[in-house]
């Protein structure tokens, strides 16, 4: 049995699915990452979730330094790409995308995927259950 003290609160697998479904919903996503409500990184689209986990903090820090406290949704974009981060219940879901990716759109997705992940915490990426979500094995336990 895990230990609860170090024990990931949303399982590795079951946010490596959500970053899969968005990756489906989204064709401009260039990268992705899901932080637990712990604030580790526990799953990412490229390279070790370890590797996100310095940007990633960096990120939310900086976004969490206005007078409002902690910021609940973030969009940035220049030149080179965009970056958008969404939390809910302590978890958050950060996405890079191409330029010029239709904004309201992807934050949208990331909530509802991220809204799904948490709500279930390891049931499918985004609250769905049944037959469409068994056949992309999204709702599925590995």
């Amino acid at each position: 049995m895990p230990d609860e003290r170090t024990a990931p609160s949303i399982p590795p697998s079951a946010a490596a699915r959500a970053i899969a479904y968005l990756a489906e919903l989204q064709p401009d996503l260039v990268g992705a990452a899901i932080v637990d409500s712990r604030g580790t990184v526990v799953a990412a689209t490229e390279g070790e979730p370890g590797e996100w986990q310095a940007p990633v903090d960096r990120l939310l820090a900086a976004a969490d330094e206005g007078e409002a406290g902690e910021a609940v949704e973030l969009h940035i974009a220049d030149p080179g790409g965009e970056v958008f981060a969404v939390r809910e219940a302590g978890a958050a879901l950060i996405a890079i995308a191409e330029r010029f990716v239709l904004a309201s759109l992807l934050a949208f997705d990331m909530r509802t995927v991220l809204r799904g992940m948490v709500a279930d915490r390891g049931g499918s990426a985004a609250g769905e259950s049944g037959p469409a979500a068994d056949a992309r094995g999204v709702g599925a336990e590995q």
